[in-house]
């Protein structure tokens, strides 16, 4: 019996097809967006500001609760870090640094200057911790570390104007009591975000380095520990830093921030969304982690997203296939005629 094309049934395979095809590439270009968040957080790209000669290099964090980094915790988990690498037979350049750290904290500290006194958000921070997180300056520069100008100290724009009253005042001073230090450095806004101005917020901030803060208070214990290790086999730097650095159970999150939105990780996200914005056990999150973690939260419904589309996409090409397998479409009866 003579097969009779049905011409109807190849119109909707090649309609379905067209579909499938179209909603694969919307799912796939949402991937743009990912693109578009990754590029908003500086400090999850630190490896490839730090890497030379473009090695691979992972970038860690760690954050925990009020007083779980001591002194002694930080120079135990460097040099523990340090002796690691060594016998991995990873070894600095001459000159060089194989790897880079950041401590950090944040206090309140009142500061005066000419015209006011704020009480201000303040960063205090040992290491490079400009490196994990550069600033655009509108006068000025960052302190490069302890050492170098220990009693600096960055303002943002805001409490410039707050304390000043201006924002050229480079090398000016203010005090926190009778300690005085000197304005080496005006910031300007990291981020222009939605997610950035909602939780860095109206707070006038500013940044002093740990040297300059024990001039006022020498119990400070660190909140935040950033690393940027080397990562030339996948999980190398994760397990160096898993196996040097460690606190008590439940008063500690540790992730590795440059695969912040691998598919990996955004599918974990995804498994525990409703949970993914919650601060666990007491630990307060920086500004740039809680700006990280709203887009989190956003690549991970992005994600459910693409799988619904991607679904969609493979039913209509099902369907595709099924229509033009009824339409006795036939490549061996086009040929045999042709001959």
């Amino acid at each position: 019996m003579k097969t009779v094309l049905d011409k109807s049934k190849i119109k909707k395979s090649v309609i379905f097809f067209c579909a499938a095809v179209l909603i694969a590439g919307i799912a796939l270009s949402l991937q743009l967006i990912i693109g578009s968040f990754s590029s908003k957080l500086e400090f999850i790209h630190t490896g490839d500001r730090w890497s030379s000669d473009k090695s691979p290099y992972a970038t860690i964090a760690m954050y925990t609760k009020q007083g779980e980094i001591s002194d002694w915790s930080l120079e135990n988990w460097v040099y523990s870090i340090d002796n690691a690498l060594l016998k991995a037979s990873v070894t600095p350049k001459e000159n060089a640094k194989s790897w880079i750290y950041s401590f950090s904290a944040e206090k309140d500290v009142s500061l005066t200057g000419p015209k006011s006194t704020v009480n201000a958000k303040t960063v205090i921070v040992r290491g490079d911790y400009f490196v994990f997180h550069p600033f655009k300056y509108t006068y000025g520069s960052s302190f490069l570390n302890d050492p170098s100008v220990p009693m600096g100290i960055v303002l943002d724009r805001n409490l410039a104007w707050k304390l000043f009253g201006a924002e050229n005042i480079i090398g000016m001073k203010l005090s926190v009591g009778d300690i005085e230090y000197t304005v080496v450095g005006i910031s300007e806004p990291d981020g222009d975000s939605s997610a950035y101005n909602k939780v860095y917020g109206e707070i006038p901030r500013a940044y002093m380095s740990y040297a300059g803060y024990q001039k006022i208070d020498s119990s400070l214990m660190f909140t935040n520990f950033e690393v940027c290790l080397p990562n030339s086999v996948k999980g190398f730097a994760k397990n160096i830093f898993d196996s040097q650095v460690s606190v008590q159970e439940g008063n500690g999150i540790r992730s590795e921030v440059s695969s912040r939105f691998s598919l990996e990780n955004r599918w974990e996200i995804l498994n525990n969304l409703k949970y993914s914005l919650i601060s666990s056990n007491g630990i307060e999150f920086p500004y740039w982690e809680n700006e990280a973690r709203i887009y989190d939260y956003y690549s991970a419904v992005i994600l459910l997203l693409q799988i619904a589309l991607l679904v969609i996409a493979l039913i209509s090409l099902i369907v595709s296939v099924v229509f033009f397998a009824k339409s006795g479409f036939s490549i061996k009866k086009i040929i045999k005629k042709n001959r």
